[in-house]
């Protein structure tokens, strides 16, 4: 048993003394070398690139070192593209939100101008055919006109959005005020089924009129 063991401690102090008296100075005549060369300018990592091995874990260090910024400006410049897409989303949606406002509130202003009227044939149907009733029926009708007067100024899809909500009655009455012009562009903005129910509500309402004159 002791003399295994003091074969053990003579390798240790044998691996000791390699270390000491061989790898040492070498590894510092390579430092020594490496910061003399460096010192002067030289570098290193190109003259290393150079052997096989070592070139090899050089140039896969580099690679990885200087794709490492790239990376970071891609994804810094990913970022900015998806926040200002959602900039623009929000933008988009306060615009809207903006716009049918202002809709909801034209269509109020448009409504109180019209509530509290009759149409022209049932107020002419109350007064009778004498002259006062056709004053008032002058009258009964001008809230139609005004709200013909704003309509017409009006941009085309946004009256047509408007008077898409107004019940039928005021929404023919609006629309018997326009021009034909108008009305045509406006009836052009709408939906299309929409457009169809007021034409023929209107020619229905010219034919009536038509056999009342007859």
């Amino acid at each position: 048993m002791a003399k295994q063991k003091n074969d053990q401690q003579k390798k240790k102090g044998k691996g000791k003394g390699f270390f000491l008296y061989f790898l040492l100075p070498v590894v510092l005549a390579a430092a020594l070398v490496i910061a003399i060369l460096e010192f002067s300018g030289v570098s290193v990592a190109k003259l290393a690139s150079g052997i096989p091995v070592i070139g090899n874990m050089v140039n896969d260090e580099s690679a990885s070192s200087s794709s490492s910024p790239a990376d970071a400006d891609k994804l810094k410049k990913q970022l900015k593209e998806q926040q200002a897409t959602i900039d623009m989303m929000k933008e988009t949606e306060d615009a809207k939100n903006a716009e049918i406002d202002d809709l909801n509130q034209q269509i109020v202003k448009l409504q109180n101008q019209l509530n509290g009227t009759e149409p022209a044939s049932n107020t002419a149907k109350a007064q009778g055919t004498s002259g006062d009733g056709a004053t008032e029926e002058e009258e009964a009708a001008t809230p139609y006109k005004e709200a013909a007067t704003s309509f017409s100024k009006m941009d085309d899809e946004k009256a047509a959005a408007i008077i898409s909500k107004l019940d039928n009655e005021k929404a023919l009455g609006v629309l018997q005020e326009l021009s034909g012009k108008k009305r045509g562009t406006i009836l052009a903005a709408m939906d299309p089924e929409a457009a169809a129910s007021y034409t023929s509500a209107m020619v229905d309402e010219a034919e009536k009129e038509g056999e009342k004159v007859e």
